[in-house]
């Protein structure tokens, strides 16, 4: 299940629309009245005749912007969000139109450009969606290259950082596990996990999961080699050539792997991960350098989850919130005391644990 998005209601408020245009064409009023009485296939109709009758409105940035809000109904409403839907790419392209012709209009230029992102909200939508599908991923490639544009439109200096972060790494993961489904007939999706996960690394080059992605990726593959090609091979030089491209994959491995400890050094995967690398490299130091580092976090964390206190002392002066064991039961003070023995007064002590 993709996990980089969260699905985002299209909720545009209705603009307030003002009749009377032009009194030599009754077709756009007519579009704003069935657009108001949410009968948009009509209004769709009279606002293609607003286009076709009424020349003089064809460079008229209000028409346009009504008819931005008609066909982005008609693909909400009409065409159920269809992605084969035309009317999405109308919407788009006559809200770009109002713009363009008269970008003074603020609030009318303002009304555009949330609709124009919200449109670019479906396009990020449609991308995560194709994504789910292993077979889809050229039109999860082009829903996105489309919010892009989109977004553009609605900011021209949009910094899109996070967005190809969360793309890219959606991206690979997919590949990856397509690649991971069935090796040997998909072998080519590896290449592009390493590829797009590189992306990543272009714009953050320490962000963390690309980083410890790639690195257990070339562990993967060398881990492969040897198990499914090294042991089964006879022929001598055949052998050498298998034992030094797993070398190279765990040398491929292990800077990325140093970069996601930095990010993370308390990640146990991550230190595991750098072990067994430099075990399979047979570097025996930084082997057993990161063993103890997982050791110690490993006890680090039994410690956290299983806490010991010392018992209570009748000459030691508590201070709010501390906690000792008495009688087999752990209290915690709720207030400064001396002397006071934990079961003796709950006004200074509280039981939290039998």
């Amino acid at each position: 299940m993709i996990r980089w998005f969260n699905i985002l209601l299209i909720c545009t408020a209705l603009p307030v629309f003002v009749t009377g245009q032009s009194l030599r064409c009754i077709y756009e009023d007519m579009a704003i009245k069935y657009y108001q009485e949410n009968d948009f296939l009509k209004a769709k109709a009279y606002s293609d005749s607003t286009l076709s009758e009424c020349p003089d409105l064809f460079d008229n940035s209000y028409v346009w912007h009504v008819r931005g809000y008609i066909m982005y109904q008609v693909f909400l409403k009409v065409d159920n969000r269809s992605t084969e839907s035309s009317a999405r790419e109308e919407s788009l392209e006559a809200f770009y139109r109002s713009i363009t012709l008269d970008s003074l209009k603020e609030e009318q230029v303002a009304e555009s450009k949330r609709a124009i992102n919200q449109i670019a909200k479906t396009y990020w939508n449609d991308a995560a969606k194709a994504l789910e599908d292993t077979n889809s991923f050229d039109k999860a490639i082009d829903y996105y290259s489309k919010f892009k544009k989109t977004k553009q439109i609605y900011s021209s200096n949009q910094d899109f950082s996070k967005y190809n972060i969360a793309f890219y790494q959606a991206l690979g993961n997919q590949y990856r596990a397509k690649y991971n489904n069935n090796k040997k007939l998909y072998k080519e999706y590896i290449d592009l996990s390493i590829n797009t996960y590189k992306k990543v690394l272009e714009i953050d080059s320490l962000e963390y999961s690309a980083n410890y992605n790639l690195g257990v990726i070339y562990h993967n593959l060398a881990v492969d080699i040897i198990l499914n090609e090294i042991e089964l091979v006879e022929d001598l030089d055949l052998f050498l050539m298998f034992e030094e491209k797993t070398i190279e994959y765990f040398n491929y491995a292990l800077p990325y792997l140093k970069n996601a400890y930095l990010v993370q050094p308390q990640n146990k995967q991550v230190i595991q991960g750098l072990a067994a690398v430099y075990l399979s490299l047979h570097d025996d130091e930084k082997h057993h350098l990161y063993m103890n580092v997982l050791k110690e976090r490993q006890n680090s964390e039994k410690e956290k989850n299983n806490p010991t206190y010392s018992s209570w002392d009748s000459n030691y002066q508590y201070a709010i919130g501390d906690v000792v064991e008495y009688a087999g039961s752990f209290y915690k003070a709720v207030t400064a005391s001396i002397g006071v023995a934990p079961n003796s007064s709950s006004a200074d002590w509280e039981k939290i644990q039998e």
